[in-house]
């Protein structure tokens, strides 16, 4: 396990509850519930630039930011790229593909260099607990998404 590897006890408890704290996915959590989801994760770590995800395939993971910004990339009509947003220090994504193993709706690319823990989904139910916690977390972030997507649609109609 790479924060075993990594860290030493004191630091991976500091480390864990700053997770908690600060990472809206693992709201709730205790440090066990957090170490138990994290035991199968991996650390990714993405040179700015690179893509990370691509729009149409399928993946049964999801990534959480821990350190950098990577972009959100919607291919349009006429194969023109639109940039939908920007996610940092945090933010997870991928997680839709969680919920309902579509393909992926967009591209995500490092806009930076970017250090991202990568969870798989069968890392989610070893523990049914964990996993209600997890997509509880993960339900309400894809509310927000949503309120907020009304509002910009909302605001641009307008006149």
């Amino acid at each position: 396990m790479w924060l075993n590897d990594s860290f030493s006890r004191p630091d991976l408890q500091a480390l864990l509850t700053k997770l908690i704290e600060n990472v809206p996915v693992f709201s709730g959590f205790t440090e066990t519930e957090l170490l138990e989801l994290l035991n199968g994760a991996e650390k990714r770590i993405f040179e700015a630039g690179k893509r990370i995800i691509s729009e149409g395939n399928n993946g049964n993971f999801m990534y959480v930011v821990i350190d950098g910004q990577a972009r959100v990339v919607k291919q349009g009509d006429s194969y023109k790229k639109h940039e939908l947003g920007v996610f940092g220090r945090g933010d997870c994504f991928g997680e839709m593909a969680l919920i309902d193993h579509a393909p992926r709706s967009a591209s995500i690319e490092a806009l930076t260099d970017c250090i991202l823990i990568r969870i798989r989904e069968s890392d989610c139910w070893k523990n049914s607990t964990v996993g209600a916690k997890i997509f509880r977390n993960i339900a309400g972030i894809l509310a927000q998404r949503l309120r907020d997507l009304h509002a910009v649609v909302l605001s641009n109609g307008k006149t």
